[in-house]
């Protein structure tokens, strides 16, 4: 990522789409950051969106983007729009010398990635991927307890979010890049793979379409696997009204559980200190399985428990403005996400084949 050309003061921002995720995940998370972000132009349709901004900020509001991309005043383009506009805008704001923050899912397929990341490797500016659910507080803990060696060997890790729903918004068209595999999924998959190892993985995945009105994925069966890494599984259900929701980590020396807003993890005590069992194929004494009496330690931990951790998305632009005004490491690569979006192409590929 190249430095941004203006050295100090706020990056000036523009933001394409006012809706839910525009104005209320995007902007919501840049409003208290004025000494970095700078809202200087919106687009929107709807006249009343544009002018609640330009009432808030004094913005500049677009009803073209191509109006957007021509304001000098905007050094960062926030791409807020369906999913079968991100990377025809994100590639129209790099050739108008922008850097761009792009909704996820970053595509609709692997081909559209593909371009952008050929787009801004023959740029001379960016493109990173809100794929904030990295920053979450819950998910950098149970990776602080895995990576930290609570657990043991990790062999499995699953993530259910479950509930009983009906849709019948954009989201629900495959054309236009919906689905609960792209708009959710792409959340858990993009966290699970923080724990995939370097090689590819295989994929079994299950697609249903249950209760939406559109013809796009509503129910999502995903298993990961590979030699190097965890098997990693992701539940989606759309038609649950008995909802088993939040993460499941198994080690071999204990396991963790999410729920109710807590991380709780129950470990064998004096596991390494245990005495060793040779195997025995001889008969037991009483005919039973062989048992021992083990104790357990369990730990609780929650947001709440410490310091309250910054909203996901303003810790995300904390590091976009690091990256931009002083050229720390882009955070989020395009080519972190093209890992994610292989994986589902995969499934894609094999729920229409």
């Amino acid at each position: 990522m190249t430095v941004s050309s203006k050295e100090d003061g706020p990056i000036g921002v523009g933001v394409a789409g006012l809706g839910r995720s525009g104005w209320d995940i995007h902007i919501s998370a840049m409003r208290p950051m004025q000494d970095k972000f700078r809202i200087a132009a919106v687009l929107d349709n709807l006249e009343d969106r544009r002018n609640q901004a330009a009432g808030e900020f004094g913005c500049a509001t677009c009803e073209k983007y191509e109006d957007l991309l021509a304001d000098e005043n905007v050094d960062l383009v926030v791409v807020a729009m369906p999913t079968d506009l991100h990377v025809p805008w994100a590639i129209k704001a790099l050739e108008a010398g922008k850097d761009v923050v792009v909704e996820k899912p970053v595509s609709r397929d692997l081909a559209e990635c593909d371009r952008l990341i050929a787009a801004e490797a023959g740029s001379e500016r960016s493109v990173t991927v809100f794929q904030n659910r990295r920053y979450e507080a819950t998910f950098r803990k149970i990776r602080e307890i895995v990576e930290g060696g609570v657990l043991g060997r990790v062999n499995f890790l699953r993530y259910s979010g479950m509930a009983y729903r009906r849709r019948w918004d954009w989201q629900t068209v495959k054309e236009l890049g919906g689905g609960t595999l792209r708009n959710t999924g792409i959340h858990i998959l993009d966290q699970l793979m923080e724990f995939s190892g370097e090689t590819e993985p295989e994929v079994f995945c299950r697609m249903d379409n249950v209760l939406s009105s559109g013809d796009a994925d509503d129910w999502v069966q995903l298993i990961v696997t590979a030699p190097d890494a965890p098997t990693m599984e992701i539940d989606l259900f759309s038609n649950c009204t008995y909802p088993q929701n939040g993460w499941m980590v198994l080690g071999n020396k204990g396991s963790l559980v999410t729920g109710k807003g807590a991380v709780r993890w129950k470990v064998v005590k004096d596991f390494d200190n245990l005495p060793p069992r040779e195997l025995d194929l001889a008969p037991t004494a009483d005919r039973s399985y062989n048992s021992e009496k083990l104790e357990f330690e369990e730990f609780e931990w929650s947001p709440e428990a410490s310091e309250r951790p910054r909203p996901m998305a303003a810790l995300f632009y904390d590091d976009v403005f690091a990256n931009l005004r002083d050229g720390a490491p882009q955070a989020i690569t395009l080519q972190s996400v093209r890992r994610r979006m292989a994986v589902i192409e995969e499934c894609l590929t094999r729920s229409s084949a």
